[in-house]
């Protein structure tokens, strides 16, 4: 389907008449009336009934005269949305973070950057590690905000990306309890203090 048949198609609905119509579409008639016909027969349905004088829609003719109206209407504002979308991503601060980090940190980090700096919009896209990574190569986000550790490398520190730490976790070895309210499984602390249990 060829976007220029809408034009063509409401042309002869307002004219009703194909010479008339192909001259407004600057085209000859038998070009004119080929890519009306072309239309009808994508859509499987005549929409003109070229029985009568001047002619006249079908019923499908009438709905379809409406359909072309708010399709050419959505594609003559498909720039102006386009140039807004652009003009949004650059206004808007895209973050990607790990599902524990969006929830627990970046909402009182974000809050604690408000006094200082001028933050603007902010998206923040809620996954795992490696979706967030993926995010970041593809460019759909500017930040990821991740936990990290010396000895483990992800994908976004081998493709060169800089980064910055912004703050420490302690994780803390803890093992479930049995029936008896003892460890199921032993775990010693760094400090040699008494086994966790919760």
């Amino acid at each position: 389907m060829n976007i220029s048949w809408l034009e063509d198609f409401l042309a002869l609905a307002f004219t009703k008449n194909f010479s008339r119509a192909a001259d407004l579409c600057h085209m000859t008639q038998p070009a004119f009336g080929r890519r009306i016909k072309a239309l009808e027969e994508w859509l499987g349905t005549s929409l003109f009934d070229r029985g009568t004088q001047p002619i006249t829609l079908t019923e499908t003719g009438e709905w379809f005269r409406k359909v072309a109206q708010d399709l050419l209407a959505q594609v003559a504002r498909l720039p102006v949305e386009a140039r807004a979308v652009e003009e949004s991503w650059a206004t808007t601060l895209q973050f990607a973070a790990t599902h524990t980090l969006s929830f627990s940190f970046m909402p009182n980090w974000l809050r604690s950057l408000e006094p200082r700096v001028s933050v603007g919009a902010i998206q923040c896209v809620s996954d795992m590690l490696q979706r967030c990574e993926a995010l970041m190569l593809q460019g759909k986000v500017q930040f990821v905000l991740c936990h990290t550790h010396p000895h483990i490398h992800g994908q976004l520190e081998a493709a060169g990306y800089p980064s910055i730490q912004l703050g420490n976790d302690i994780f803390i070895p803890v093992s479930s309890a049995d029936d008896q309210g003892q460890p199921l499984h032993y775990v010693t602390s760094a400090d040699g203090g008494p086994p966790l249990s919760q």
